[in-house]
């Protein structure tokens, strides 16, 4: 019998609520040329049950609790296809993913990983696209360093570069797909990006605030990269910006977790590796905005107040000058500043949203230059909500109609 040409990997560990409904999106595919193996990590939650249904439709394959990157490395040792998508249990593709990525990759040959935007899901059942434009293959090597931009269960890689490296290093936990794409990046694989965003990130009710926190080992595998590599110099100068963003990620998930001196600390170590004024204090500006305001591409109608976020400058723009001994009225300047900015880009912002920006910057907070600026501004962004919708809305309606389908519908 012929192999087929893609093997989609799909690790599982207790994601019984969720594992059928991934691999009825695969089932949806309208490219059929693949494979399904389900590599169950030493489940112990009802996972046979609920697999029953499509049990018949995979290739089941069962391991000891080794872990995440075991699991994947299981599947891909398995997998017979020249081409290797990962899926994790709790997410989902719409029906065109394959379709496109193996087209994309047919055209250019010279891609070796084509990963693709997304659309998260939320607990509360909101959907959130996030939309990557497409970048050279320097330009996506520098992404990919500073933000780890690829979403493993949006990636089609060629089997030859995955071996290549040896696929994921199983002695990480945590970033083991960071340190994945950081080694492909240096083995000189050339990475693309789909822009439609076609697979559906689900965001778990008790990951919402491990997906901000940055562990010590991410922190350690860029090191390493930097450390154990001979990069071009476009690369080797992004190393203290990359370490950098990823202790401010570590003060944002401190943040959130309420644990304001592990902030400090945080931002104490950032601040030794960026600039204050152009580097820390924006980055910790969108710590202060509301989750569905940061999203640019979905914009929102969220309640904010003009003393909301004053009180938000005040908390935490002490902290921030305690950790860089500075003066705080320097940084709480710095912040409205940004802050400004931040909402004049909110796309598609409402009244509410635009009278804020307007109070903040004409309260008695702000310097009095402020108030000429902040009117025009919020009168601008309050007349372009009638003429601007960029929303992909179409992909936020067929990621409805995908999640549905695969919570709901019979194989």
């Amino acid at each position: 019998m012929k192999a087929p040409r893609v093997s989609v990997v799909i690790p599982c560990y207790n994601s019984a609520p969720y594992v059928t409904q991934a691999i009825r999106s695969v089932l949806a595919q309208t490219y059929d040329d693949y494979e399904i193996i389900l590599v169950d990590d030493g489940s112990t939650d009802d996972l046979i049950a609920a697999l029953n249904p499509v049990i018949n439709k995979i290739r089941y394959v069962k391991q000891n609790n080794a872990g995440t990157a075991a699991a994947r490395n299981r599947g891909f040792h398995e997998a017979t296809g020249s081409l290797i998508a990962f899926l994790d249990a709790d997410d989902l593709w719409l029906p065109n993913k394959l379709e496109l990525q193996v087209a994309e990759l047919d055209v250019h040959t010279e891609v070796d990983v084509l990963h693709t935007s997304w659309i998260s899901y939320l607990p509360d059942g909101s959907l959130r696209p996030f939309i990557k434009a497409p970048l050279d293959p320097m330009g996506e090597a520098q992404r990919i360093i500073l933000s780890n931009c690829v979403m493993t269960s949006s990636v089609l890689i060629r089997r030859s570069s995955l071996e290549g490296v040896g696929g994921f290093r199983e002695s990480i936990l945590g970033p083991e797909d960071l340190d994945l794409w950081l080694r492909l990046t240096a083995a000189g694989s050339v990475f693309g990006t789909l822009e439609e965003p076609v697979t559906i990130y689900r965001i778990l009710e008790e990951s919402k605030t491990r997906q901000h926190c940055s562990s010590p080992e991410i922190s350690a595998v860029i090191r390493s990269f930097f450390d154990s590599n001979t990069l071009p110099p476009a690369l080797t100068d992004l190393r203290d910006l990359a370490l950098g963003r990823s202790e401010l990620s570590r003060a944002r998930g401190y943040l959130l977790q309420g644990d304001m001196e592990g902030f400090k600390r945080q931002i104490a170590s950032a601040s030794q590796l960026l600039a204050l004024d152009s580097q820390v204090v924006p980055e910790v500006a969108t710590m202060i905005l509301p989750d569905d305001l940061i999203d640019m591409d979905r914009g929102a109608e969220c309640a904010i107040s003009a003393s909301m976020l004053e009180h938000r400058i005040n908390e935490i723009g002490r902290s921030v000058a305690e950790a860089c001994a500075v003066e705080i009225d320097r940084v709480k300047d710095l912040l409205r500043v940004v802050l400004v900015h931040r909402l004049q880009s909110a796309m598609r912002c409402k009244t509410a949203i635009a009278m804020a920006l307007y109070g903040l910057l004409h309260s008695k907070y702000a310097k009095p230059t402020f108030a000429k600026s902040a009117l025009r501004s919020a009168c601008r962004i309050w007349a372009r909500t009638a003429v601007e919708h960029s929303d992909h809305s179409t992909e936020c309606y067929l990621a409805r109609q995908t999640i549905d389908y695969c919570a709901a519908s019979d194989v």
